[in-house]
Parts: structure tokens; C-alpha cells; sequence
């Protein structure tokens, strides 16, 4: 079987196999996808890249060698430029937060707003994408559940100020700047290693002997 780009053949080329792929092996390739494609820059896939990531540090039910395989080489889907997607969701959620961007879905949070006098699960979600971000930047990895649950749960019960809150971000922020500047991982994913394990994924769902 010839060798496939999975992120940029076309579909009729992709598609053109003798049956269709496992769930472990369409799910890396969408998110390989996410990953890849945010270095053409569009607000939806930026925030679906902390998203994307999750998959990749999440404990999961999924134990046959295709997924085993992907996570063995799960640092190939991790780079330095993915501080913008992070940063830019966080600072989407301390908006609505703070009320300069309009506050929840469709104004759709005000009891939350009445009970606490401000969003505080815009909160909760501001500062739990600025810690991951700082670890991945930081340490490669993204830990889940997160280390720091309680105190966002603490955060979500609203028991911090708003001002506490923002102040917390703002030094969020400034840590992850600092852990994109010296991280050790690449400024970008690597297009061909990805491809590679995508098509290696598809492989081994096809052929698991």
C-alpha cells in the first residue's frame, strides 16, 4: 500500500481503502488535524487545540496498539506555537468574565452572575487553560485530572474576589509568555512525523497481526 499523507491528500485519496478505520485511528487523525492546521490560523481551531491535546493525556478506556502506539509518540503532535491558541482562549474566557466581551454563551450564565456577581466558571476555565498551558510549555505534558482541581473548584464556588481572580491571570499569563521563550519544544509540530503515524495508525487497525 503506497504511502498516504493524511493531513493533505485529498478525501477520494484517503478514502480509497478496502474498508473504514478503527475509532483509535480517525480520532488521531482529526486531531492531528486541529494540530497541524492552527499554524493557518482561524479562531475555531485555535480553540479547539487545548481540546485536541486532552485526548492525548487523558486516562483512556482505549487499550489496543493503534491507540498505545499514538501515545508512545504523542511529543510529535506538541509545539512551542501552541502558547497562542491557549492564551487566546483564556483571554476569550477572562473577557466574558470581566463583561468585555459579553458574559457566557448567548448571556446564557446570568444565575451564576446574580449568585456570585461575576462568571465564575469563565473564571474556573481562565485560569485551568493558563496552568496547562504553563505545564506543557513547561514540562511537555498536560496532567489530568488537573493537580490543582481544588482550588478550581474553589474558584468555581466563587470564593476569590474577581480582582483575586484577574490577578492570578495576569500572572498566569506572564508565566506561560516566559515558558513558550525557553520550552523545548519545537516552535511547530512536525507535518511529516505526524503523517507517518497517522498512516501507521491506519496500518494497524487494518492489519493488527
Amino acid at each position: 500500500m503506497p504511502d498516504t499523507d493524511w493531513l493533505t491528500d485529498p478525501p477520494a485519496v484517503r478514502c480509497n481503502r478496502p474498508f473504514q478505520p478503527t475509532k483509535p485511528s480517525h480520532r488521531v487523525e482529526k486531531i492531528g488535524g486541529v494540530l497541524i492546521r492552527r499554524g493557518h490560523i482561524t479562531y475555531c481551531v485555535d480553540l479547539l487545540v487545548p481540546t485536541a491535546l486532552h485526548f492525548l493525556f487523558a486516562e483512556s478506556a482505549v487499550a489496543n496498539n493503534v491507540w498505545v502506539n499514538i501515545l508512545r509518540n504523542r511529543r510529535a503532535f506538541l509545539a512551542r506555537n501552541f502558547v497562542k491558541p491557549f492564551l487566546g482562549f483564556a483571554d476569550d474566557q477572562l473577557k466574558r468574565m470581566t463583561g468585555s466581551k459579553g458574559r457566557g454563551k448567548k448571556g446564557q450564565r446570568p444565575e451564576i452572575e446574580e449568585k456570585f456577581g461575576y462568571d465564575v466558571k469563565a473564571a474556573m476555565h481562565t485560569l485551568r487553560l493558563l496552568n496547562e498551558c504553563k505545564e506543557l510549555l513547561s514540562e511537555g505534558r498536560i496532567t489530568l485530572p488537573r493537580p490543582e482541581r481544588e482550588f478550581l473548584v474553589r474558584v468555581r464556588a466563587g470564593k476569590y474576589a474577581m480582582d483575586k481572580v484577574v490577578a492570578m491571570a495576569e500572572k498566569l499569563f506572564a508565566e506561560c509568555e516566559e515558558a513558550a521563550r525557553s520550552s523545548s519544544l519545537p516552535e511547530r509540530v512536525d507535518r511529516v512525523a505526524i503523517s507517518r503515524i497517522l498512516t501507521d495508525s491506519y496500518r494497524r487497525a487494518w492489519d493488527p497481526a
